[in-house]
Formats: C-alpha cells, sequence, structure tokens
C-alpha cells in the first residue's frame, strides 16, 4: 500500500486536479468505503432525476437520456479505475515518471505542470459550473421552487463527468508533451550524426559518438506508447459515453434552435431556460472538440517521431569503413525506427471509432441530416 501510494504522488500531477479526483474516486487509491459511496451518490442522483421526470417535452425528454448517460459514465469510472484497471493506472504513472526522470537524468530537462494545463483545467471545470449556476438561478428567479427541484436534478452528475474530461486530457497531453521532448531531442541525435559523418577530426567524433543515445529514445519511445495504449484501456469506455452524451447535447441543440424558429418563444420565461440549455450544449460541443484536439495533436507528434527515425535510418551507415565501434548505434538507430513505425499510434473509444477531428464531424453531420429530414416530412 506505501508503494503505491509513493507511485501516485511521483507523478507531478496537478494538485488541485488531484484532490478533486480524489474526491469523486476517480484514482486508484481510493478505499472500498469511498468508492461505494461515491456509486452511492451517482445512483441517488439517477433515481431522482428519473423520479422527478414530469410533463415531457422535447428538450426534457433528452436531459433525462444525458442525465442517465452521465450517470452510468460516472460510475464505469470509478468501477474502472478502482478496480478493474487499477493496475494498469498506477503501470500509466510509472510509465509518465520513468520518462521524466530519463530525460532529467540525460539532458537535465524538467516536465513539470506548466501553466497552459493549469489554465485549460480551469477553464474547462469552471466553465461547467457556471452552467450549472445559471440554470439555477434562473430556475429560482423566473419559476419557483418546485421547477427548480424538478429540473436542476439532472445536472448534479454534469461535473464529474467533465472531471473525467479534463483526466483523460491531462495524461493525453502529459503523453504529447514528453513525446515533443523527445521528438526534439532525436533531431538533435540526427544532426550529431550529420556532423558526425562529415567530419575526420578525431576528437570531435569521439564526443558526438558519446553523444549519441539511440537505446535512450527506443526504451522512451517504447513507453510512450505503451502509455497510449493504458490510456486506451483505462478511459476508452468513458470516452465511448461523453461522446454519446456529446451526440445528445447536439440533437438537444438543433431542438432548441428549431423550437425557437417554429413558436413564438422568445419573450417567455422558458427563453431564459432554453437560452441556457443552449449554452450547455456549446460548452460540451466545446470540450468534444478539445478531446479530439489533444488527441490529434498527440499523434501528430508520435508520427512526427517516426518521420525523424526514417531520416536517422537514411543517415546509415554511419562510417563508410565500417567500424565496429559504430556498430551498436546503428542497431539502435534501427530499433528506434522499429519502434516509431509499428506501435500504436492512435487513440480509441473501446475500439469503436478512433479519437479525432474526424469524429466531431461525423457526429454533427449525422445529427443534422436525421434533423433536415424530419424538417422535410413534417413541414
Amino acid at each position: 500500500m506505501q508503494t503505491k501510494h509513493k507511485t501516485r504522488h511521483s507523478f507531478h500531477l496537478y494538485k488541485p486536479l488531484s484532490q478533486i479526483l480524489s474526491f469523486f474516486a476517480f484514482l486508484p487509491d481510493s478505499s472500498k468505503f469511498h468508492c461505494c459511496f461515491s456509486l452511492f451518490f451517482c445512483v441517488s442522483f439517477l433515481y431522482w432525476s428519473v423520479a422527478t421526470f414530469e410533463h415531457p417535452d422535447s428538450v426534457r425528454s433528452l436531459d433525462i437520456i444525458i442525465s442517465i448517460l452521465s450517470s452510468v459514465c460516472i460510475a464505469i469510472s470509478i468501477v474502472q479505475i478502482n478496480f478493474f484497471q487499477k493496475n494498469n493506472f498506477f503501470s500509466l504513472l510509472t510509465n509518465l515518471k520513468i520518462i521524466d526522470w530519463s530525460l532529467y537524468q540525460h539532458y537535465k530537462i524538467e516536465t513539470k505542470v506548466n501553466f497552459m494545463t493549469r489554465l485549460r483545467f480551469i477553464n474547462i471545470f469552471f466553465s461547467n459550473i457556471l452552467f450549472i449556476l445559471i440554470e439555477a438561478g434562473i430556475g429560482l428567479s423566473f419559476f419557483n421552487l418546485t421547477f427548480f427541484f424538478h429540473h436542476v436534478a439532472q445536472y448534479i452528475p454534469f461535473p464529474p463527468v467533465v472531471l473525467l474530461i479534463v483526466q483523460y486530457d491531462y495524461f493525453v497531453n502529459s503523453i504529447r508533451r514528453r513525446c515533443k521532448l523527445l521528438n526534439r531531442k532525436l533531431l538533435e541525435q540526427l544532426n550529431n550524426i550529420t556532423v558526425l559523418k562529415n567530419t575526420k577530426n578525431p576528437r570531435i567524433r569521439s564526443i558526438l559518438h558519446q553523444n549519441i543515445k539511440p537505446y535512450f529514445f527506443a526504451k522512451n519511445y517504447e513507453r510512450v506508447y505503451d502509455s497510449v495504449a493504458l490510456v486506451n484501456e483505462i478511459f476508452g469506455v468513458q470516452i465511448l459515453f461523453i461522446f454519446a452524451i456529446i451526440q445528445v447535447f447536439i440533437v438537444k441543440g438543433l431542438n432548441i434552435i428549431l423550437t425557437f424558429i417554429s413558436k413564438e418563444t422568445m419573450m417567455t420565461q422558458r427563453f431564459f431556460i432554453f437560452a441556457s440549455n443552449l449554452y450547455g450544449c456549446f460548452i460540451f460541443l466545446c470540450y468534444g472538440l478539445l478531446i479530439s484536439s489533444v488527441c490529434t495533436d498527440t499523434v501528430l507528434e508520435m508520427k512526427q517521431a517516426t518521420f525523424i527515425a526514417w531520416q536517422l535510418i537514411l543517415k546509415l551507415p554511419i562510417d563508410n569503413e565500417y567500424d565496429n565501434k559504430y556498430m551498436d548505434i546503428e542497431e539502435g538507430l534501427i530499433f528506434v525506427q522499429t519502434i516509431t513505425l509499428n506501435r500504436l499510434t492512435h487513440f480509441s473509444a473501446a475500439g469503436f471509432f478512433t479519437v479525432d477531428f474526424t469524429v466531431m464531424f461525423s457526429l454533427i453531420s449525422s445529427v443534422s441530416s436525421v434533423v433536415i429530414l424530419i424538417i422535410q416530412l413534417f413541414a
């Protein structure tokens, strides 16, 4: 137990994020009582939203679907991280920590949490809190306490879902930053080999020979690709549910827009609720774009590693006289190229689809096609 606790804190996890993740039992060192307590609240809020489902219309029906999907996503995340994928979670943290330690040992590079990572966490999490506060304020200002009690129940699961998005974004972005640092140093290795091939000075050649470390990059790139596989295993099912939630939000947003167009609701009290719902649809669409963006950027960094490794292979042989002292370096460079070419280079949602920008366009286009068809049928 002490070893696991030490492993977790050895990785540079943003402290406020770590505290909130622990509170929702989204970290694998939570006790079984804590996990059961969180699952109990998840089921209770789900029952609350279903029990208060009255006077259904199209928007309310979509709200209850989103509430059910959110509650199931939270429950799956708690069970996955604390039971089924607990060892994989610690392996992910260990891989990232070993990469950090290797970069610092060889190049004195520290991979601490930067300002942009903190800003992303603050923007994502508090934009959702603002959405819930707007909903609650409108419900209490323009309606009554009964409407607030019935309407706000379905928004309770949203902060944990958004926290899960933050957690996924954090780990994928951590992989991207480490892969970017490795690419930068691997490009320096390419420049060193180029100089080594073009110089005859024994002293310079000896210095360059000592600075070329192919097995350092081979091992760390292997850890990067292992981390990608672990992220897919740990968060694959949750990301599938998150994109299902985003798709329902897109349907809800289009439904609200069509309601504004077809009915005179602009001057009624319900207009403010609809406007707030439309804001919620917009921020969850932005969350989907954020997930797609960070996954796409990480995959591009890994493809960049493949491109640099190919350039290294084109520089072989290092010495035209086939000196045996360069054979180990050449074998190491071939090993680097093999790893970067043949390992997994994409993020997926439980194997159903690849998470990138095409997912968001597919969601929007599929929903838009159905809405256009419905408008033509019921015009």
